[in-house]
């Protein structure tokens, strides 16, 4: 045990009571990956850092170590994405997210990239600009991308072909051209067109500071949502409280 002072940049993505006067906090942070974190005295009305504590609060945290935890010392908020709190449909998706990157950091692992996807869908999420749907479609392939279990948006599943892709099958892990869409016995998937393909391709090979730096219409978007949902039903184990909530239960 130590009481040595250690400060994390991260964001809180869970938050729960922790008997009378405390609280319990998950953080993704930059240097220390997901960890839980112990905030005495949060829930009193006159806490120094009891708003720094509820989720979607961004900014560094000052931690020392527990015999199973961290424990809060003091925290400066950079964001608490109040823009976010005013929209329910925002702020549903929003917690989506962190339900997402609470199901995929780890401990003591870089999760650098992950949060700032985080940061910057949420952003996106009150940026009139972008369609909420888009949003998180985009968030969903690019969490994908961080942890290497994307589909393969390159060539055929069936025949390595690169040409006339033309079906998105989730059980494939990525396409099928219009030959081997057309074989009897495949899942024939979801239709695809090639502007939503190239969209899904712009997301999987873009930095993640440029991953909303295009635009779609209405039927792109609804393409690429369909392939999302689809996929994360077959390949995420998890099925979120926020989605079921909302009336959906991937």
């Amino acid at each position: 045990m130590t009481n040595e002072i250690s400060k994390a940049s991260g964001m809180v993505i869970s938050s729960m009571p922790a008997g009378e006067y405390d609280k319990r906090i998950v953080l993704l942070t930059k240097e220390y990956g997901r960890i839980t974190v112990f905030a005495r005295g949060a829930k009193r009305p006159k806490s120094a850092y009891g708003a720094a504590c509820e989720p979607f609060s961004m900014g560094e945290y000052y931690l020392y170590r527990g015999k199973s935890a961290y424990n809060l010392q003091k925290a400066q908020v950079s964001d608490y994405f109040t823009e976010l709190r005013l929209d329910l449909d925002a702020i549903w998706l929003g917690s989506y997210f962190l339900e997402v990157a609470e199901y995929y950091s780890r401990e003591n692992q870089d999760e650098s990239e992950l949060l700032n996807l985080i940061y910057i869908s949420l952003k996106a999420l009150t940026d009139d600009r972008f369609d909420n749907n888009l949003v998180r479609a985009v968030f969903e392939l690019k969490a994908l991308c961080i942890n290497g279990e994307q589909p393969d948006l390159s060539c055929c599943a069936e025949c390595s072909g690169t040409e006339n892709l033309i079906r998105f099958v989730s059980h494939r892990n990525g396409c099928l051209c219009s030959g081997c869409a057309d074989c009897d016995g495949f899942d024939k998937g979801i239709e695809i067109s090639q502007a939503a393909l190239y969209a899904m391709r712009f997301v999987e090979e873009s930095p993640i500071r440029t991953v909303f730096s295009f635009s779609a219409d209405s039927s792109v978007i609804g393409e690429f949502s369909s392939c999302m949902k689809d996929y994360y039903k077959r390949w995420v184990e998890r099925r979120f409280r926020t989605l079921k909530a909302m009336g959906e239960d991937l």
